[in-house]
């Protein structure tokens, strides 16, 4: 799949999630922009949450064909901790580990038996620097290499302040933690994997968008270029070839407005609707709610969004 097709894809299937508040969306080549001379060290109860396991899907390789359905062959309810917000991956070698926040430190739990039961898994302690009490996300490596990022949030000023994610070599046995940013205003931080196993990780600050990457299954980690100067970090994809998707939110349940109407006036999402385009195109077109936008894809700079709100 061209890099074009693949940025294509993951803006459809945006759509398909649900309304766009975005108005920027970056597509990184991780593979050939993270040069060398832009490193810079860094220093540094689950409430009734059911498992449900699909059938239906097709196998590796098949012929993709009707969107299958969900059908719920086992119900586990694990009662005790908070976990909102909560993730899941699936280990290689079949375990699966759910996170989610709701205590005053990161909180992660592991199912060896497809589900059936879990427990808690120990993740370390604030001295190994294993910090966070809000939003968290997960991701696995190939290799097994298990990511888990927290942010930490000051419930008292209302505000994020810091970034940290915690590595296990070992299908969670064992944890290193590395603080990646402490600054007032972090925010909703993100964990992917590439092919390759390069590790990315995003998050804002409410000065825009942040990266860091890691190319020793997280030892150390690298900050990167901005994403973006300005928005949120809404989520990441990756893809065959290390690509790098980012969506960046510049408008989050928000009119900016105009001068006649006030501006800044709550609204609801509207829905997102997208014009035919040949496959390959570079330009797509559509609307969100009334208000038409257009996506432009450029060679080495990737997919930008652009709509009109007056």
């Amino acid at each position: 799949m061209s890099t074009s097709s693949w940025g294509k894809a993951f803006l459809a299937r945006l759509s398909i999630v649900g309304a766009i508040v975005a108005t920027a969306l970056t597509v990184l080549l991780a593979h050939a922009a993270l040069s060398a001379e832009e490193d810079r060290p860094l220093t540094g109860a689950f409430h009734r949450t059911s498992i449900l396991a699909p059938t239906g899907f097709s196998t590796p390789g098949a012929v993709l064909g009707a969107p299958a359905s969900l059908v719920v062959t086992q119900k586990t309810e694990v009662l005790g901790a908070r976990a909102r917000e909560p993730m899941i991956i699936e280990h290689p070698n079949g375990a699966l580990f759910v996170s989610g926040f709701g205590q005053e430190d990161p909180k992660l739990w592991k199912s060896a038996d497809h589900g059936a039961t879990w427990s808690r898994v120990t993740v370390g302690t604030t001295a190994d620097g294993a910090l966070g009490n809000s939003d968290v996300d997960l991701a696995v490596a190939r290799d097994g290499t298990l990511y888990f990022v927290s942010m930490t949030f000051d419930r008292a000023s209302r505000a994020g302040l810091r970034i940290a994610i915690g590595v296990s070599r070992d299908a969670g046995g064992t944890w290193s933690w590395t603080t990646l940013s402490e600054t007032r205003g972090d925010d909703r931080p993100w964990v992917d994997v590439a092919p390759d196993g390069r590790a990315h990780v995003i998050w804002n600050d409410g000065n825009g968008v942040n990266h860091a990457v890691s190319r020793d299954r997280g030892a150390t980690w690298v900050r990167k270029q901005r994403v973006h100067d300005h928005g949120g970090s809404s989520h990441m994809a990756i893809g065959p070839r290390g690509e790098v998707a980012v969506r960046v939110t510049e408008i989050r349940l928000h009119n900016g407005g105009c001068a006649s109407c006030g501006g800044y006036v709550a609204t609801t999402l509207s829905k997102v609707t997208w014009d035919d385009a040949a496959r390959g195109a570079t330009t797509m077109t559509g609307s969100i709610g009334r208000v038409p936008f257009t996506a432009t894809y450029v060679a080495g700079g990737g997919w930008t969004a652009e709509l009109r709100a007056c």
